[in-house]
């Protein structure tokens, strides 16, 4: 439709009102075929993502957990050295007491192992309760009772060896550097 003024190539400006009319039928359909198959990819996205985050969350517990064990067996042996600390200042005192009643060792020499005797018993009972707060930390990672006692494997803990200790430095610092693709 058109209304209003209409100007001619030859110059002449005239009022003039048009109308056209097209009878018919028509479909119209809008299919968001885009859309579809973004929704679709993000879908897949986001089930990936979850996926990755709980695997994530996994290796991040039994990192914790492992982490704590460790906690747990080094506690352990402390406790092991706090105890022959204690019994070798012990009979160490016992030797001492005996030397000084048969008249061979000065009386004020037994009091310095008195007060190291009790300090290594100190530290054997601070041991035990680290041991203690690690176990029950380690239950409550792993989800187990709490009445559960915990102890770590009796065998010592292996040294890992990540490289030769007897190579020079600039070997160490050549394979390094040969290691690395984004140098390459």
């Amino acid at each position: 439709r058109h209304g209003g003024n209409l100007q001619q190539s030859s110059g002449v400006i005239s009022d003039i009102s048009k109308q056209f009319y097209a009878p018919g039928v028509t479909i119209v359909s809008q299919m968001q075929l885009g859309d579809a198959i973004y929704a679709s990819l993000v879908a897949h996205q986001v089930v990936q993502a979850a996926q990755d985050a709980v695997l994530a969350q996994e290796q991040d517990s039994a990192f914790v957990a492992a982490q704590v064990y460790f906690d747990l067996a080094k506690a352990q042996a402390q406790i092991g050295v706090a105890r022959e600390a204690v019994r070798t200042s012990l009979d160490y005192q016992e030797q001492l007491r005996r030397a000084v009643g048969l008249g061979i060792a000065f009386k004020g020499d037994e009091y310095p192992i008195r007060v190291q005797t009790e300090h290594y018993q100190q530290t054997l009972r601070q041991a035990s309760e680290r041991a203690r707060i690690h176990a029950a930390r380690l239950a409550e990672i792993l989800h187990l009772d709490a009445t559960v006692e915990l102890i770590a494997d009796d065998e010592p803990p292996v040294a890992l060896s990540l490289i030769q200790t007897n190579l020079s430095l600039q070997h160490l610092v050549a394979h390094a550097l040969d290691s690395r693709p984004e140098l390459k």
